[in-house]
């Protein structure tokens, strides 16, 4: 009988064998061979496991841990909402998604960040969105700005790169939304070429800074200030 994988297990596979093809396009000289046959243990494991899976619960009671960690994470951004009202940077917009229904979803926040003046971003108010997830605040938000958003520490996705949002390095509980919007605003005019995340904003900023020049000012227009 041919086994079926689990839907984890299958995004597993996936994200292994997008890895895989992901370190083919590297040079010869950097070695992901070892990382690799890892990885092939790990997927043919997958692949041969044999536990026999559990009955469903149609009813499935809730996690305590998980009903506490979804209570803090909208406690606290319940106050950072307030906070945001009462003093918040001038020309930045930061507010909770307000659902077809009316209700507000605390956990997706769409804001502006305004670009510096006396920069190249002046002038522009760039929209980025705020995924909080229910680990919040163990866990950083995921900051995205529009997909294919030029910079060199910006994913093809928009997704922002920056240490203050790494769980892993730079990332502290008691960072603030405010604290979050103004170092991303910081980072628009100050990029880390240590930390490249898209090949073509880097590539530019690194060899043709004239150009960068350009795109950065061509993209500006790109986002005038809303009316309100």
């Amino acid at each position: 009988m041919q086994k079926r994988l689990s839907s984890a297990q299958h995004e597993s596979c996936q994200e292994l064998v997008q890895d895989f093809h992901a370190a083919c396009t590297l040079p010869l000289s950097f070695s992901f061979l070892p990382l690799y046959s890892t990885n092939r243990f790990f997927l043919l494991s997958l692949l041969s496991s044999k536990k026999k899976s559990k009955p469903t619960n149609r009813n499935p009671k809730p996690k305590e841990g998980l009903l506490m960690s979804g209570g803090i994470a909208r406690g606290r951004l319940t106050e950072e909402r307030k906070s945001w009202r009462k003093n918040h940077p001038h020309g930045f917009v930061a507010r909770p998604e307000t659902l077809p229904d009316g209700s507000v979803n605390l956990m997706v926040w769409n804001c502006l960040i305004p670009g510096k003046q006396g920069t190249d971003w002046e002038g522009g108010y760039y929209p980025l969105t705020l995924h909080f997830s229910e680990d919040y605040p163990s866990k950083p938000p995921k900051c995205k700005f529009p997909q294919g958003f030029f910079h060199p520490n910006v994913y093809p996705s928009g997704t922002v790169c920056l240490s203050i949002l790494n769980e892993d390095y730079g990332w502290r509980p008691a960072i603030t939304v405010k604290q979050i919007l103004v170092g991303i605003q910081d980072l628009l005019d100050q990029p880390n070429p240590s930390d490249p995340a898209q090949t073509d904003g880097y590539h530019i900023f690194m060899q043709d800074r004239a150009e960068y020049t350009r795109r950065v000012r061509r993209q500006a227009k790109q986002y005038p200030q809303a009316l309100a």
